[in-house]
């Protein structure tokens, strides 16, 4: 079971690969909301317009909500912090987990194959982001930092510096 738990490095990878599209669609969003709204996921493909009308205050708070989710998971896989990580893992479960579930069932505007490629790329992310969970969460061969006087170089398990200048 060790080997398929995320280590320190995979963990970041992780936030990273899950920062990367929040990130991108984020910016796209919220500096041409439109040309987002017509044209995402790019490629040729428009799928958005096939699941209602534009709406630009709509978009510019999912733009903003893309970019602040994808900042949250940045900032984990910088500080590496495990109450951070926790929470980016947290906060992308609870976004991605029912945006899954919608696409998965009204998807039906969609081709066969982008229908595919789209449930398969959501579950991917589900599993990842669970992965990086489940190894923020492990206790003895911890990947991640406690917090305040934690010591990523200790030995894994080992106790973080006492608080408050009591040593």
């Amino acid at each position: 079971m060790d080997r398929i738990i995320l280590g320190r490095r995979g963990v970041r990878v992780g936030l990273v690969l899950l920062a990367v599209p929040q990130l991108l669609i984020g910016v796209w969003a919220t500096l041409s909301p439109s040309g987002w709204f017509d044209t995402f996921p790019g490629g040729g493909r428009n799928w958005l317009p096939l699941y209602g009308s534009y709406d630009q205050h709509l978009v510019a708070d999912v733009g903003s909500t893309f970019l602040a989710l994808g900042v949250l998971l940045v900032l984990a896989a910088v500080w590496m912090e495990r109450r951070v990580v926790i929470a980016a893992s947290v906060a992308y479960l609870i976004y991605q987990i029912p945006h899954t579930i919608f696409h998965l069932g009204h998807d039906d505007a969609l081709s066969s194959g982008d229908q595919i490629a789209n449930g398969i790329a959501l579950i991917l992310s589900i599993i990842l982001a669970v992965g990086i969970l489940v190894a923020s969460l492990r206790t003895g061969s911890d990947p991640i930092t406690t917090g305040v006087g934690g010591d990523a170089n200790a030995p894994r398990g080992a106790d973080p510096a006492p608080q408050g200048g009591h040593r």
